[in-house]
């Protein structure tokens, strides 16, 4: 588990979610910068604390490699260099030796720009950044699911405010298929709250979110998503 205290730490939980352990440190290189957890993902041999690191008020997506053991962080990896004011998510999943990292930030109101990059088993990454989703002006609260089993990965992000997608990718971050959509128009969707499980004995993935309800009444609502995919 990753956690924000004094500083980023992640902690080994047992069964019945009870530290095992002390907490180890996830700690930027730069005694003025912190590095915020926003996820711990499995890898082979250990885990990836990938997150972004702060420094002056703005950020970039960054990873720490952590044994099994979580005896020590590796050195930090960096996604991107320079840094954003308005930061999203860094987000991680892994099949196998591989894995995808989906990132990016906000520029405007009305434009952003999402990267997809692919890693080592161990969050290093191995080519260059990829626009994500590709040819969309607008889009925010990106999250990613290996399709164990396929080779291939499920992400999804929120575009223009108001309606969500999940679109398939290749092992190393190309789209498959055409975008499909996760909920439209009348509904303000809240994909913070947006989640996916990929189901492998039945190839189906599942995606959960709220969604804001304005009429009749006020409110929010939880939903759930079903696709087959083969």
């Amino acid at each position: 588990m990753g956690y924000e205290g004094a500083a980023a730490a992640v902690v080994p939980l047992n069964e019945t979610g009870r530290a095992t352990a002390e907490p180890l440190a996830i700690l930027s290189p730069d005694a003025a910068a912190h590095f915020w957890i926003d996820q711990v993902a499995p890898v082979p041999g250990g885990y990836l604390a990938a997150g972004r690191e702060y420094k002056s008020g703005k950020g970039r997506a960054a990873a720490f490699y952590v044994p099994a053991d979580l005896s020590a962080a590796g050195r930090m990896m960096l996604y991107e260099s320079a840094r954003w004011s308005s930061k999203f998510l860094t987000q991680c999943a892994f099949d196998g030796n591989t894995g995808l990292a989906v990132f990016g930030h906000s520029i405007s109101d009305s434009r952003s720009s999402g990267y997809v990059r692919q890693l080592t088993a161990q969050g290093k990454p191995t080519a260059a950044p990829k626009s994500f989703p590709s040819g969309v002006k607008l889009s925010s609260h990106y999250r990613i699911v290996p399709l164990t089993g396929t080779g291939r990965y499920a992400a999804a992000w929120l575009s223009g405010y108001l309606n969500g997608y999940v679109q398939v990718l290749g092992a190393k971050g190309s789209p498959i298929g055409s975008p499909q959509p996760v909920a439209e128009a009348d509904y303000t969707i809240n994909l913070d709250s947006f989640g996916m499980a990929w189901d492998q004995s039945s190839s189906t993935l599942t995606v959960v979110y709220s969604m804001l309800r304005t009429e009749p009444e006020y409110k929010y609502e939880l939903w759930a998503v079903f696709y087959k995919i083969e």
